[in-house]
């Protein structure tokens, strides 16, 4: 641990979920506010509701610029985990576990992708996750890899599903998830 840094401080910085594209496609913007410059490609207005689109341009392993002033949802967002932590309903020590755990899953995710379908990989989970479940509908009942891209598929969907209920409160939104990710999550919760 950075000594400057607090617990929870952390764990936002060994995690980066809420910033890579794993949790969310896009990040909230309030009225007015200036994007940085190297965000101004991922800016999308949609009616009223500005936003831009993860993975951020400013996360690389970690956020680069996060002991600078940043954007209002990237200071003041507080994932499930983290608010648990400060509720001392979770010790910090286990909440780094678990986002420890959660990179390698991911990261373990990520090889068996490049080794199955591609070499080059979306940057973001949930775009994985999707070209995943897409590959593994699409691939023919007698292809000798068939049973390899389900295991990758239902991995996708777990670990997905383990980040929802981690992570990410009521108070941001439903997840996107299919009917077949439902139903195997489901499963995981009986």
């Amino acid at each position: 641990m950075q000594p400057s840094l607090n617990r929870e401080q952390q764990i936002c910085l060994d995690c980066g979920f809420c910033c890579d594209g794993t949790l969310f496609e896009q990040a909230t913007l309030e009225p007015g506010e200036r994007l940085p410059p190297r965000l101004k490609d991922a800016y999308v207005v949609d009616g009223n509701q500005a936003f831009f689109r993860q993975p951020c341009t400013y996360f690389a392993g970690c956020c680069t610029i996060y002991d600078q002033p940043r954007l209002a949802i990237c200071s003041s967002y507080r994932c499930q985990l983290l608010r648990k932590v400060a509720a001392g309903a979770v010790p910090a020590d286990k909440a780094l576990q678990t986002v420890h755990d959660m990179v390698r899953v991911r990261a373990d995710i990520y090889a068996l992708y490049r080794q199955l379908i591609s070499p080059d990989a979306p940057a973001d989970f949930i775009s994985l996750k999707a070209k995943v479940l897409q590959a593994a509908e699409a691939m023919p009942a007698d292809e000798p890899t068939r049973d390899d891209m389900t295991r990758l598929a239902i991995q996708c969907i777990m670990l997905n599903h383990w980040m929802m209920k981690t992570f990410r409160a009521s108070s941001d939104g439903p997840a996107n998830m299919t009917p077949v990710e439902q139903r195997v999550a489901g499963l995981a919760d009986n």
